[in-house]
């Protein structure tokens, strides 16, 4: 499960595709429905990639009904759950991410734990998604000052990532390019690309203006 995040962050599909595969088989061997689901969130997000919405979706369903089986705190089938709701977000079901959220009682004034901190990065991509970068600035720089005081670098790139596209937002190029250098810088050293490339045409632009800037 892990080799297969670490694989597609790296752009390296076909092993993704290959270790998503193995976790799969290697659970319906011994159990762990938990990590099951991470395999069939791996499959679902690579199948989306290669142009196969139906077989994404199949995909999608499997890894949230294994997601359900398990406790709402434990980690990793909150991750799975948010990495669904953040694909339903690229496909415009805002009203289901939406009653997502609101399931789980998410609000942004509330303190931001470990165990839910995905949960609120969905909420962040949903701010975007509806244009309202003021407050996903404003959430984005509580959910980077608990990631860095904490060391979870991943976490602070996604984060940088989505404070350049808000900046993009409100037309602060100046900002957003420098949010985006810090974010290039992070990533380098683990050679992370989907981080970049799953933001789609507004990241894509960017990285274009990035590049014309000779930054990174």
């Amino acid at each position: 499960a892990g080799l297969s995040r670490v694989a597609y962050q790296r752009n390296d599909l076909s092993s993704a595709a290959r270790y998503a595969g193995q976790c799969v088989e290697l659970c319906q061997q011994s159990g762990y429905p938990e990590f099951a689901a991470v395999g069939h969130v791996m499959v679902a997000q690579l199948q989306q990639l290669q142009g196969r919405p139906d077989k994404a979706a199949a995909a999608m369903h499997t890894a949230d009904a294994l997601s359900r089986e398990h406790v709402p705190a434990a980690r990793w089938p909150t991750w799975v759950q948010c990495v669904l709701a953040r694909m339903r977000l690229a496909q415009g079901n805002f009203k289901q991410v939406g009653q997502f959220l609101k399931k789980h009682t998410i609000s942004p004034g509330d303190d931001i734990s470990y165990a839910r901190e995905p949960l609120y990065l969905v909420l962040l991509r949903l701010y975007l998604a509806q244009g309202d970068h003021d407050s996903a600035l404003a959430l984005a720089q509580r959910l980077l000052g608990a990631a860095e005081a904490t060391d979870r670098t991943g976490t602070v790139i996604e984060i940088h990532v989505l404070r350049a596209i808000a900046f993009q937002g409100k037309r602060d190029l100046v900002q957003a390019l420098s949010t985006l250098e810090r974010a290039i810088a992070l990533a380098e050293p683990a050679r992370w690309v989907r981080v970049f490339l799953d933001e789609g045409e507004l990241m894509a632009r960017l990285l274009l203006q990035a590049r014309v800037h000779h930054l990174g």
